[in-house]
């Protein structure tokens, strides 16, 4: 990979996509996807139907904000001059723009969702984090070896080639080229309270995700998958007392092989061939079947749970 090459490619990417985007269209994301996966019918009713709702909560305005100050503090820091970075108060910077996206979901939603305790509590953890990447910067990002490439990269890959062509929508958090290993990586952002367990890191479901974006991204930039590295950056919310230190930052990387980034596509076009019929139109002619998960998880944190004219009680599995 010439790197200069890659740049234009990118931009072509990037500028097809934003094209795409300022007119009619239909797409597809990973958390349709993900919610499909998780629960049918809660699919259908979100987005075939339209009923969702998504109602606010503190851990969405928390992550919405802290990736916007993250990727703004790694742009100016990562390949610029320090002294550009300094002239910006981050910290302060966090607590506004968790207190602007708070008060903007609350105009929106007509009530608060959280107490102005909780507010400050994850604003006193977004700094505490924020502060550890600032002060273990090349810890996690490589500034001699890794060039930004991107933050908030949007990509629209066209999935079904119908009259109106339905797109697959992603947006990578963040995007380098490391030139030692002449590769690219997606670094994915997310906020957690504790972290990743065991668990979550073998959820197929939760991991494909950067393995779609390295396989969207590969057919855009027409790389082979050894070209395009992942990985998830877990920022942690430590408010609890642990007999040992955790680190803010939690670094995983799914498994890479081909195999594994193949297996996450066909899931995917499994899931578009099942909803979508040939025109790209939401299929209403099959079931979509209500899953509960262990211990009526999934119920508990649906919009849907009270809704038992819509999804009945004796139907959920």
């Amino acid at each position: 990979m010439v790197l200069e090459d890659l740049k234009v490619k990118l931009n072509e990417a990037i500028v097809f996509a934003n094209e795409v985007k300022q007119k009619p269209h239909r797409h597809v994301s990973f958390s349709q996807f993900s919610m499909y996966s998780q629960c049918a019918k809660k699919w259908f009713l979100s987005y075939a139907l339209k009923l969702g709702t998504r109602p606010p909560s503190i851990h969405m305005t928390f992550g919405t904000a802290f990736h916007e100050v993250l990727q703004e503090y790694i742009t100016l820091y990562h390949d610029k001059n320090t002294k550009e970075n300094e002239k910006v108060n981050f910290d302060t910077e966090l607590i506004n723009k968790i207190k602007e996206i708070y008060k903007r979901d609350y105009n929106n939603y007509g009530k608060h969702f959280s107490t102005s305790s909780e507010l400050s509590e994850f604003c006193e953890q977004g700094v505490k984090i924020l502060n550890h990447i600032r002060s273990n910067y090349n810890s996690y990002y490589d500034r001699q070896n890794w060039t930004l490439l991107g933050v908030e990269v949007p990509l629209m890959v066209k999935i079904l080639n119908s009259e109106e062509p339905l797109y697959f929508i992603l947006f990578i958090d963040l995007l380098f080229y490391d030139k030692l290993n002449n590769t690219l990586i997606i670094d994915d952002i997310k906020t957690s309270g504790k972290g990743w367990s065991s668990y979550s890191k073998k959820d197929k479901i939760k991991t494909s995700q950067v393995l779609l974006y390295k396989a969207f991204l590969s057919k855009s930039l027409g790389l082979d998958y050894k070209n395009i590295d992942t990985r998830f950056t877990i920022v942690r919310r430590i408010t609890d007392a642990y007999d040992f230190p955790l680190s803010r930052v939690q670094l995983f990387k799914p498994a890479q092989s081909n195999k594994s980034t193949d297996l996450a596509l066909d899931n995917f076009k499994n899931f578009v061939k099942t909803v979508f019929d040939k025109e790209g139109n939401y299929r209403h002619d099959i079931e979509y079947p209500a899953v509960m998960g262990n211990n009526c998880f999934n119920c508990n944190y649906c919009e849907f749970n009270d809704r038992h004219d819509i999804c009945p009680t004796e139907n959920r599995l």
